[in-house]
């Protein structure tokens, strides 16, 4: 008999612990849950404002919100199946399948490049134009007809750039750095510096690469090993497209070891990463794998000059293209710490050197007159030395200005609006007349705000910004000179330009209206235009790219919610398709998991106890974890012994004033109620409708709350998290329902809305569904917040009879939000 007993009562306490410390686990799940919901739902949020925002979009932003995106849905499916115990393992293949066209989309846009990784610098021709400058490979007609002008050296292609930058691993360092710094242009410079050395540090080059460069340098291992030379290492876009991007070039002298000029090719191969190169992709809305770049290595004399030669187009017409335009951008005996990319003010060359340049340029000019390549005029790039050394190292098209532009009308900024007068100065780089909205561009901030075809005003012609000559449609400089690279980039786009000119750039605001007048026989002059700022504003990029395409088709995927009502037959794991979906799905499958744990008569140790307040409530409490003072006996439990802060404040706002009762009815109203309520058979309580059979419940933590709740035909839900930390705090309020006509609950959902606005709440609305969110910030804000809520819970019943009588409705506004503006200024309950 006394075995008996103690086998009989000895095992209740432990029972009731287990099941204790189950419910606890329960609620440590559940809660885990709700944290990569909202970091979910986050994701989407922070995806849908880029998306229609102004700044451009880059594959680090869609690659690292997508991941994080993935991981979060992962996790939130991962806590649904444990609190399910395995009867969710039906979500997984929709998942999978969705996982993967995202993948699909994200990889999409990237094209090897196969060919050769070296060729020598005199082979290069048009059969290499998918992999070498177009610079470079119109080189071909001058190397056949004059084969001594051809410099000694190789070009690493871009099939040896694909080789090295396809690379997962790389692409994902240099992602996480550049993450850090997408919202602060003004970072970008140290971002790229810092992914550089990274990827310098991290990353060699190719086996067969080195093997291909070693084997090139074969062929210059006596000048290497003798000092008195140079070796000059260039980096171009292999895509003409991208041509306006100029990168900085590497001076080495010798002697030097194929080691020394190995690391100098994967030097310049990372300059894809600097900041310039950056910000012009961002605009163009290319990803790093898509510009491809192709590294020139030439072996010149170590004293030498630099320069261009083209004709001059005086006449109205290319073929009268005929005077011999000289610039020497670097001259003999020029210090190494000057940048060759700047034009070297002053520089000259002895008498017989400069001969014997314009002679050999105009043979070479001649013989690009005849070859079968794009443009009329063409300018070549060249290095002498006094030795009489002549090397031609590139080729650029030069464009003719259309015939018109040479004597066009007196141009007026707009019809009927008079412009100031005329600024007059300044040298022109290429003629034509040109208007547009002004924008100054100072730092790379500027840069990656400039508007596509606006005019660029600049205070200085640096190299560094001769990348958004692609996309504006002129450009005004204060201090420049027509030897720079900036004129050269001006004149190759066919971008009027005038330089030398501070007096223009000091009196141009950023949106003023201004047009350019560059035209031969005429003294260049900028007209600033009456009017303001131009309506509408032109985009900050190129919004036909491949990235803005990839970016709108993520969005089907990622952004809405095409899963029916929670009560549909359609609700099912199968017809998840979105991100939103499988959000929306787990979420109201957890809850559902922890109300029916808690009021399972299987966890009779957990019950759900009715609320007291004066007198019995019809809610039930549901205490998780720590949302009781003490151990509760007993069905019910007082006000009082609640210790969730969350619950506490939303039920402050609840009780603050007494519900008025229905509105005053109009017909109308009434009537729609009837015939709703009459004609649709959800919402009849006795229904299978789980939203209206269910109790009202709270799920309660001492800093957690979970609320479903049904007054008349309307239905709530609110989650809302009180996190230590201002990174895990959240509400999310659900309002839906109602038993008028669509019509009227959808104007009910929008008069809700606009109220939470006020409160800094983001809501969103669907059919006659609101979901408001709030995340992240001060804890009396939150708690402001719930008293809000928990007031509307009380006082929106019934609305939707008068959304049709303004003057009810205005009224009833006014009244309503004088009573929240008054409770979320009070001070926040204090509980012990």
């Amino acid at each position: 008999m006394a075995s008996f007993l103690k086998r009989l009562f000895g095992k209740r306490p432990q029972k009731a612990a287990r099941a204790e410390e189950s419910f606890a686990a329960r609620f440590h799940r559940f809660r885990l849950f709700l944290n990569a919901h909202i970091e979910a739902y986050s994701e989407i949020m922070t995806f849908e404002e880029r998306l229609a925002g102004e700044l451009p979009l880059g594959m680090p932003f869609l690659r690292l919100c997508t991941a994080r995106l993935t991981i979060s849905c992962m996790q939130c499916l991962l806590h649904l199946n444990a609190l399910g115990q395995g009867r969710y393992d039906r979500l997984s293949p929709p998942f999978a399948a969705l996982r993967e066209e995202v993948s699909a989309i994200l990889n999409r846009g990237t094209w090897p490049l196969e060919g050769p990784l070296v060729i020598p610098y005199a082979d290069s021709g048009r059969e290499h134009a998918a992999i070498v400058a177009p610079n470079l490979t119109k080189l071909e007609a001058i190397r056949r007809a004059h084969p001594e002008y051809m410099p000694k050296g190789f070009v690493v292609t871009g099939a040896a750039w694909w080789r090295y930058f396809n690379n997962s691993e790389m692409h994902d360092e240099a992602d996480r750095i550049m993450l850090i710094s997408q919202e602060d242009p003004g970072s970008y410079s140290e971002a790229g510096a810092t992914i550089r050395e990274r990827l310098l540090r991290a990353f060699p080059l190719p086996e067969e690469l080195e093997q291909a460069i070693a084997a090139a340098l074969n062929d210059l291992d006596a000048e290497l090993a003798e000092p008195g030379h140079t070796l000059l290492v260039r980096c171009f876009p292999v895509r003409p497209e991208h041509g306006a991007l100029v990168m900085p070039e590497q001076v080495l002298r010798t002697p030097l070891d194929a080691a020394t000029v190995s690391r100098a090719v994967r030097s310049s191969l990372l300059t894809a990463y600097q900041a310039r190169a950056m910000i012009y992709r961002l605009k163009l809305g290319v990803r790093d794998r898509a510009m491809p770049l192709c590294i020139a290595v030439t072996l010149l004399e170590g004293d030498h000059a630099r320069g261009s030669t083209h004709r001059r187009l005086d006449g109205r017409s290319p073929a009268e293209a005929r005077e011999l335009f000289l610039h020497i951008r670097r001259g003999l005996n020029t210090p190494d710490s000057i940048p060759s990319e700047f034009s070297v003010t002053g520089a000259c060359l002895p008498a017989a050197v400069r001969e014997a340049v314009e002679k050999k340029s105009c043979i070479a000019l001649d013989c690009l007159a005849d070859a079968p390549i794009p443009g009329n005029r063409h300018e070549i790039f060249w290095a002498a030395s006094e030795s009489g050394e002549f090397a031609v190292m590139g080729v650029t098209a030069l464009p003719d200005p259309p015939p018109e532009e040479y004597s066009p009308p007196p141009p007026q900024c707009s019809p009927g609006s008079p412009g100031s007068l005329p600024i007059a100065g300044g040298l022109v780089t290429y003629p034509g007349t040109v208007a547009g909205p002004v924008f100054p561009v100072r730092n790379l901030r500027d840069a990656l705000r400039f508007p596509l075809g606006s005019i660029l005003a600049l205070e200085k012609a640096s190299p560094r910004w001769t990348f958004l000559l692609h996309f504006a449609a002129g450009a005004v400089v204060g201090d420049g000179t027509g030897n720079g690279l900036f004129a050269r980039t001006a004149r190759r786009y066919g971008r009027p330009a005038i330089l030398n000119h501070p007096m223009a750039v000091e009196s141009l605001e950023e949106g003023q209206t201004a047009r350019l007048l560059a035209l031969p026989g005429r003294k260049p002059a900028v007209i600033r235009c009456s009017g303001g700022r131009q309506e509408p504003q032109p985009p900050l990029w190129q919004h036909d790219s491949d990235i803005a395409s990839m970016a709108r088709e993520l969005a089907p995927k990622v952004v809405p919610l095409t899963l029916p009502d929670s009560d549909s037959t359609d609700f099912r794991a199968e017809n998840c398709a979105t991100y939103r979906d499988f959000l929306e799905y787990c979420h109201d499958h957890a809850v559902r998991e922890m109300f029916r744990y808690g009021t399972s008569r299987k966890t009779a140790s957990a019950p759900a106890k009715q609320l007291v307040c004066d007198v019995p409530k019809q809610f039930w409490m549901i205490n998780l974890d720590d949302g009781f003072y003490g151990e509760i006996s007993g069905p019910s439990v007082r006000l009082e012994e609640v210790a969730s802060i969350p619950m506490r404040s939303l039920w402050e706002g609840f009780m603050d004033k007494p519900w008025d009762g229905p509105p005053q009815l109009d017909a109308r109203g009434f009537l729609s109620v009837l015939f709703e309520a009459t004609a649709n058979p959800s919402l009849d309580p006795a229904s299978q409708s789980t939203q209206y059979t269910e109790k009202n419940v709270f799920l309660i933590a001492r800093r957690f709350c979970s609320m479903r709740c049904r007054f008349g035909f309307h239905f709530l839900s609110l989650d809302t998290l009180l996190g230590e930390r201002e990174k895990e705090r959240f509400i999310v309020f659900q309002f839906k329902g109602g038993a008028a006509d669509l019509a009227r609950r959808i104007r009910r959902v929008h008069f809700v809305s606009e109220l939470l606005a006020q409160f800094d709440f983001a809501t969103e609305i669907s059919g006659d569904t609101l979901t408001a969110r709030m995340e992240q910030g001060e804890e009396n804000d939150f708690l402001s917040a719930l008293r809000v809520l928990g007031y509307l819970v009380m006082h929106t019943r019934q609305l939707d009879m008068i959304m049709n009588d303004e003057t009810a409705l205005a009224q009833r506004r006014f009244s309503m939000l004088e009573d929240m503006l008054a409770l979320a200024d009070r001070s926040p309950l204090q509980l012990p």
